[in-house]
């Protein structure tokens, strides 16, 4: 976002280096002064909503950006294309870096470096809006009157700030290696020169996570999370302390340096979660009201998905172990084939959750995760099964699970309500229907059948749709009723229909159950019966 595009303006100049033009969102397009004062600065603004002539838009910030690189000036642009609402890493967007490599594949440039830059801080500065966003509400307008009254920020302690540089990619070198590994021509084949771009996204979207350094807030949310009705300060320490050691262990550097003590950390944090932590005594307890939509639990989940990148393989082979249950996990083991199965399912499932430079695509990069996790004392591997450690690798799983349990939750929510739809069809429009699951979703937390708020974010259940229409569970179709009133000419109407039997979503959906903290899911008989519950089975028609 731009607040952080400051650090880099601050970089540029301390070390006399160009400052860059920055590609910018168009929120401060429309505030007085300001945008003009940015542009002055370098900035310049990519349009995203709807206009009189795209096609010719598109023409002219296409040649805007590769006259830049043409003049050999610096370009700075952020790869995931908008902020992260949820404090997860998102996956790259391509608009930009496209229109950059092609400057150098139509051979208008000699060479294109790209340069990974990392920036983080303890406190984020959206904290009042980012949960509001994830619960449904629109985001707040840039305006000039908001920055005016924002100005008492400046007096705030936000924290630590850390910009890390990753390696610099050189496209020239990278198209090279590119054609001698897959024999494709990215200079003539334009579906190679595409291919080459994801590839190239991706691997700057790798770096940024193993450059990011994990801020005493993450640590201290994360333990915080799972203790929800408060932890003694002793406990919390010794708890934090820990995870910091594990986090070390696994490459990543933590704020403030790596010999930190679990105290420390903790008083760091807590200048920085006062309103949303309260301290009784010496016990620290979450601050959270269904008043204001538990919004102080979001904000936490935001904290602590800022380093799930770390553990989220470990996470996944972990609650696919506890899926087998106490007498299997624990006592007989788990065979490493049968393991495979859930943690290939888990892992398709959750895909679009997480982005990492690690992957678990084959059987062998599970069974190094799984030694890892035994030298970490969470499992024994015995022969061909795996078990969980009895001394202590409770904990380690625990806590691994805890990670990715409100994500499953928010998936078998999901399906569930997809589950409710009638065969015939039900006409959404898709914002109407985030705005749905949602609500069945923090009813489902009202009656206790989910532990976690933060399973209802409006970011969670974008992604699980999406997957069960890639599943093609669901489908999304152009209506053909012409009796039905089109609302709204330029999006035309859609209806969204089940593509599977009853049987074969059931059978999903007690998949995905399985690996669920809260068992009640797995007592009710199917997700229709807990849709008719909430009433959402006689949900009536809406349009687009």
């Amino acid at each position: 976002n731009l607040s952080r595009a400051h650090c880099c303006w601050f970089i540029f100049f301390a070390f006399k280096i160009k400052c860059p033009y920055i590609a910018a969102a168009e929120d401060f397009l429309s505030i007085v002064i300001v945008h003009n004062l940015l542009r002055s600065s370098g900035a310049f603004f990519i349009r995203r909503s709807r206009m009189e002539f795209p096609e010719l838009y598109r023409v002219i910030l296409y040649e805007y950006i590769q006259a830049i690189l043409i003049d050999n000036h610096h370009l700075e642009f952020f790869i995931e294309g908008t902020r992260s609402r949820s404090g997860k890493l998102l996956s790259p967007k391509f608009g930009v870096l496209t229109i950059a490599t092609d400057a150098f594949f139509d051979q208008k440039i000699s060479n294109l470096h790209v340069l990974p830059v990392s920036i983080n801080y303890e406190r984020v500065l959206e904290g009042e809006t980012f949960p509001l966003e994830l619960l449904g509400e629109e985001k707040v307008k840039e305006s000039l009157t908001r920055m005016i009254r924002a100005a008492k920020i400046l007096n705030m302690n936000f924290g630590k700030i850390f910009v890390n540089f990753g390696e610099p990619i050189s496209l020239k070198n990278y198209a090279n290696a590119w054609q001698a590994q897959t024999k494709q021509d990215p200079f003539e084949d334009v579906r190679s020169r595409k291919e080459l771009v994801r590839k190239l996204g991706g691997e700057i979207v790798n770096q940024l996570s193993d450059k990011l350094v994990i801020m005493s807030t993450a640590m201290v949310a994360a333990v915080l999370l799972m203790h929800r009705k408060g932890i003694s300060e002793e406990k919390l320490v010794k708890k934090v302390d820990w995870l910091a050691k594990e986090i070390v262990a696994r490459g990543a550097k933590i704020g403030g340096g790596n010999t930190d003590s679990g105290a420390v950390i903790v008083r760091s944090a807590m200048n920085h979660l006062d309103g949303i932590v309260n301290r009784q005594k010496d016990v620290f307890k979450l601050s959270f009201s269904p008043k204001v939509d538990y919004k102080n639990i979001l904000l936490l989940s935001y904290y602590r998905n800022t380093m799930i990148h770390i553990f989220i393989l470990e996470s996944i082979i972990c609650c696919a172990i506890a899926a087998f249950g106490q007498q299997i996990a624990w006592q007989e083991g788990v065979l490493m084939s049968r393991l495979w199965e859930e943690v290939q399912f888990l892992y398709s499932l959750l895909k679009l959750e997480f982005t990492t430079s690690k992957s678990l695509d084959t059987i062998n990069d599970m069974i190094e995760l799984v030694k890892f996790l035994e030298k970490r004392g969470a499992v024994i591997i015995q022969e061909d099964r795996i078990k969980v450690n009895p001394n202590g690798g409770e904990n380690v799983l625990s806590f691994l699970c805890y990670l990715i349990w409100p994500f499953i939750d928010c998936y078998w929510l999901t399906i569930a309500f997809l589950f409710s739809l009638k065969e015939k069809g039900q006409n959404f429009s898709e914002q109407k229907l985030y705005q749905n699951i949602q609500w069945f979703a923090e009813s489902m937390y009202e009656e206790r059948v989910i532990d976690n708020y933060e399973s209802c974010s409006l970011d969670t259940i974008k992604h699980a749709y999406r997957t069960f229409l890639e599943w093609k569970i669901v489908s999304v179709e152009a209506n053909d009723d012409p009796q039905l009133d089109d609302s709204y000419p330029s999006s035309p109407e859609k209806v969204l229909r089940l593509k599977m039997t009853e049987e074969q979503i059931k059978s999903i959906e007690e998949h995905i159950s399985k690996f669920q903290k809260n068992s009640f899911a797995k007592s009710v008989n199917s997700p229709l019966e807990v849709a008719r519950k909430s009433m959402l089975i006689d949900l009536s028609l809406i349009h687009i």
